[in-house]
C-alpha cells in the first residue's frame, strides 16, 4: 500500500518496545467514527462531573471570603485547570491511555500510581452526595407536605438508606458516556432552574426592598473577610475551590471511552472543557454574587434560628436561606435530582481505576457484572458510612485537604511535567497515521491490524459488504452489525469498529531533563500547592475543635 504519509520516527528503543519478542501486542485501540452526538454526551458529562452541590454553597463561602479573595482562588483555579486538563487530553492522546492509573504508572512507576489512585477513592468518593440528597428530599417534604416527624433521626438515616438503594443505585447501572450524557441532561436543566430561582429572587427584592416577608436592607457589600477571626475560614477553603471542577480524575477515562480517532477524541474533550469550565464559572459567580449581596453572612444579636428583623443569615446551602418559601423548596427538591445524577459521574473514574486492578476490560467475560458489581459495592459503602456517621462530612473536607492535593493539583501538574517525554514517543500520532491510512483504503468494520515500528499490518479482514466503509454513516455502521449473541457470559463475536493492536510504551525510567526554567517553575508549583493544602488542612482542623 503507497503512503501519503510518512510514521513519525521514534527512539530505537521505543521501536524495539513497540512490538514484544512474543510478537503480541498488550493494548487495543477500536476506531469508530465520531458523531455530533458523542459530542454533545461528552459536553454534558463533564457538565455533570463540575456541578454538584458547591453550586449551593459557594455564595457562604464567597461572602465568608470576601469577593476580592474569593475572586483571586476562582481566577488560580480556572487557569490551573484549563492549562491542565487542556495538558491532560495531550497526553491521553500520545499515550492512549484508558485511565488515571494507567497514565500514571507509565510516567512515573507504581508509587506515584497508588498515590493518585488512593487520592481518587479518598477524596471524590462521594459519600457526602447520599447525606445531601436525602436531606434536600426529607426538608422538601416537611415544608412542602408539613410532614414533621421526618425531624426525627430515625427518619434521617431512614431516608439515606431509601435514596441508596431506590434512586442512586439503579442510577449506576448506567456505563457508556452515552448512556450516562441522558442522566446528566436533568443535571444542566435543574442546575439552570436553581440558578433562575435565586436569580428571581433577587431581582424581587431588589424591585421591592422585600425578602422573606420583612423589608429587608442590602446587607454591605463582603469585598473582604468580616474580621480576622475568619482567616482560618478563608484559608480552609483553598481546596474547595480547585473541588468545584472535579474532572481531574475523569478527563482521561472520558478521553479514552469516547468514539473516534486520537485527534478528534483530543479536540472533542479539549472542546468540552474551555466550553464547559467558563460556563459552570459564569454560574457559580451568579450564586455566589446574588447571595452575598443579597443575604447578611451574620446577624448581630441574631436569634437561636438565625433570623431577625431586616437580617436574613446566608446559609451553607442558599436555598435553605429562604425558610417556608414554597417555590424555593421546590427548587431544592428539583437540586436533589442534580446530585442524584453526578453520583454515577463521580464513580466512573474510581469504577474504571477499580476495574483496572483486576484488569477487566470490555474483553474479559461477564465484564458489565464485574461493572454491575462494583458500583453495587461502591454505592453500599457509601450509603453504610453516611449512616453511621452523621458528621461525615467535616471529617471528608479534613481528609480532602489532606490527600485531596495529590488528585486535584499535583497529578495535573506532574503529567504535564512529562508531556514532552510523551511527545517524543507518541502513540496517538502512530495511530492517527494508521488510521488515515485505513479510511483512505476504504477500511472495513471488523478488520484487525497490528502496528509496528515502520507501518502495520493487517491480521485480519472484515468478511462484511464490500459497500460498507468507515466513512459511512453510523445508520450504515449499525445496519450491517451482526446480531447480539445469546443472553449468557462469553466473547463478543465481532468488533463495531477498526481494532488496531499496539504495545505500550513504558517511560518510567527514560531519561528526561527539561530546561531548568521548566523545573524551576515546576519544583515552585507544586512546592506551593502542597503548602497551601496542609495550611488549609491545619485550619480545617482547627475551626472541627474550635466549633
Amino acid at each position: 500500500m503507497e503512503r501519503e504519509e510518512e510514521w513519525p520516527t521514534l527512539p530505537e528503543s521505543v521501536n524495539e518496545q513497540l512490538v514484544p519478542a512474543d510478537g503480541e501486542a498488550d493494548r487495543t485501540f477500536t476506531y469508530v467514527p465520531s458523531s455530533r452526538s458523542a459530542t454533545a454526551a461528552l459536553m454534558f458529562a463533564v457538565f455533570n462531573c463540575c456541578v454538584g452541590s458547591g453550586l449551593l454553597a459557594i455564595a457562604k463561602v464567597v461572602s465568608t471570603n470576601g469577593f476580592i479573595i474569593s475572586a483571586i482562588y476562582v481566577g488560580v483555579t480556572l487557569v490551573f485547570c484549563l492549562t491542565c486538563f487542556s495538558l491532560m487530553a495531550d497526553a491521553n492522546y500520545h499515550g492512549n491511555f484508558a485511565t488515571v492509573r494507567e497514565l500514571a504508572s507509565s510516567l512515573y512507576g507504581k508509587a506515584f500510581m497508588w498515590a493518585v489512585d488512593l487520592s481518587a477513592l479518598i477524596s471524590i468518593l462521594p459519600i457526602t452526595y447520599i447525606s445531601i440528597s436525602s436531606d434536600y428530599i426529607r426538608t422538601s417534604l416537611i415544608v412542602l407536605a408539613k410532614l414533621t416527624v421526618l425531624d426525627s433521626q430515625t427518619w434521617v438515616m431512614a431516608m439515606k438508606g431509601i435514596v441508596a438503594t431506590c434512586i442512586i443505585l439503579p442510577l449506576t447501572l448506567f456505563r457508556t458516556v452515552k448512556a450516562l450524557s441522558v442522566i446528566s441532561f436533568f443535571t444542566f436543566a435543574f442546575v439552570i432552574v436553581a440558578c433562575i430561582g435565586v436569580t428571581v429572587r433577587f431581582v424581587q427584592w431588589k424591585a421591592t426592598g422585600d425578602l422573606e416577608g420583612i423589608e429587608h436592607s442590602a446587607p454591605p457589600i463582603p469585598w473582604y473577610p468580616e474580621s480576622i477571626s475568619k482567616l482560618p475560614d478563608t484559608i480552609s477553603y483553598f481546596t474547595m475551590f480547585f473541588t468545584l471542577y472535579s474532572i481531574h480524575a475523569s478527563v482521561t477515562p472520558l478521553q479514552h471511552d469516547i468514539t473516534g480517532s486520537p485527534k478528534e477524541r483530543r479536540r472533542v474533550i479539549k472542546l468540552s472543557v474551555f466550553m464547559i469550565l467558563p460556563m459552570v464559572t459564569i454560574l457559580y459567580a451568579l450564586v455566589a454574587i446574588e447571595g452575598s449581596l443579597m443575604l447578611n453572612r451574620s446577624c448581630p444579636n441574631s436569634s437561636t434560628d438565625g433570623t431577625q428583623q431586616d437580617c436574613i443569615l446566608i446559609n451553607s446551602n442558599i436555598l435553605l436561606s429562604f425558610k417556608d418559601d414554597v417555590a424555593m423548596t421546590i427548587v431544592m427538591l428539583l437540586y436533589s435530582v442534580v446530585i442524584f445524577t453526578s453520583f454515577p459521574m463521580m464513580l466512573y473514574p474510581i469504577r474504571a481505576n477499580i476495574m483496572s486492578w483486576f484488569r477487566i476490560t470490555d474483553a474479559t467475560r461477564c465484564n458489565y457484572l464485574y461493572f454491575v458489581l462494583i458500583g453495587f459495592i461502591l454505592t453500599v459503602f457509601c450509603a453504610t458510612i453516611s449512616i453511621l456517621i452523621p458528621n461525615i462530612d467535616k471529617v471528608l473536607s479534613i481528609i480532602t485537604n489532606l490527600f485531596g492535593v495529590v488528585i486535584f493539583e499535583l497529578f495535573p501538574l506532574f503529567t504535564a511535567y512529562k508531556l514532552p517525554l510523551l511527545k517524543m514517543h507518541s502513540i496517538g500520532d502512530r495511530l492517527q497515521v494508521c488510521i488515515d491510512e485505513i479510511r483512505r483504503a476504504d477500511g472495513l468494520v471488523g478488520d484487525h491490524y497490528i502496528l509496528k515500528p515502520d507501518g502495520y499490518e493487517i491480521v485480519h479482514q472484515s468478511d462484511l459488504n464490500d459497500d460498507f466503509h468507515l466513512s459511512n454513516s453510523e445508520n450504515a455502521r449499525e445496519e450491517h452489525t451482526t446480531p447480539m449473541p445469546p443472553r449468557r457470559c462469553q466473547r463478543k463475536p465481532t468488533i463495531k469498529g477498526v481494532r488496531i493492536d499496539y504495545s505500550s510504551v513504558d517511560l518510567r525510567k527514560t531519561a528526561f531533563k527539561p530546561k531548568a526554567c521548566t523545573r524551576a517553575a515546576f519544583y515552585t508549583t507544586a512546592t506551593i500547592l502542597v503548602a497551601c493544602n496542609l495550611a488549609a488542612t491545619v485550619c480545617e482542623i482547627y475551626l472541627l475543635v474550635v466549633h
